[in-house]
């Protein structure tokens, strides 16, 4: 069987503290939970005006802001055994690519994926590659115990994309993500996507 057959591959641990560490691996990807190891990348990441001008408010993020979010909130689900978290982005044997997301949503039994990636691996496929990865094969692999999100075990994940943002447009679409409306959302009109989320895989 080759590579290309056994891949995505998620490596799923849970300590005895109740803690969590995933590793993804897909054909030119790896992605791990997302640590204070990862902050100097992600300042480098936040930081860059061209890479956040379409990611939520469009404004980049100072230190402080990154530190304070991977600490206290992403690195923080990990360690208290919650599995909708960020995952830091690697290109295999390569350097920091960009951050998937897929955290709280804003009702039971709802997860809210989002995604930013450095420009200089932009129109490569790897947003997708990434963004995939985690929806089809890390969702399935999270234990059923697990996956309760607001008290509701999660059946939906949805994301939005500025209607200009049509690289991130894509990557929606190209995922299987559906488009269910259109709002307004930090200031701008954004699409709103929907996958639903098959728990017998």
């Amino acid at each position: 069987m080759s590579m290309q057959q056994v891949l995505p591959q998620v490596n799923f641990q849970q300590a005895p503290d109740r803690s969590l560490h995933v590793d993804i691996e897909t054909a030119r990807l790896h992605l791990e939970s997302c640590r204070s190891k990862h902050i100097p990348d992600y300042q480098s990441l936040f930081s860059s005006s061209i890479a956040m001008e379409k990611y939520a408010d469009g404004k980049p993020k100072d230190a402080s802001w990154v530190e304070d979010r991977v600490k206290n909130l992403w690195e923080r689900r990990w360690k208290e055994g919650d599995p909708f978290s960020a995952f830091a982005v690697y290109q295999k044997e390569g350097g920091f690519l960009g951050h998937v997301v897929i955290g709280h949503g804003f009702r039971p039994g709802q997860a809210e994926l989002a995604f930013v990636f450095h420009p200089h691996c932009w129109k490569q496929g790897i947003a997708t590659e990434a963004v995939e990865a985690v929806l089809k094969n890390y969702l399935s692999k999270v234990p059923e115990e697990l996956r309760l999100l607001k008290g509701r075990n999660v059946e939906v994940v949805e994301a939005s994309a500025r209607h200009d943002h049509t690289a991130a447009l894509r990557v929606l679409e190209k995922v299987g993500m559906q488009m269910i409306r259109q709002q307004k959302e930090f200031g701008q009109m954004r699409h709103r996507y929907s996958f639903s989320v098959g728990l017998s895989n």
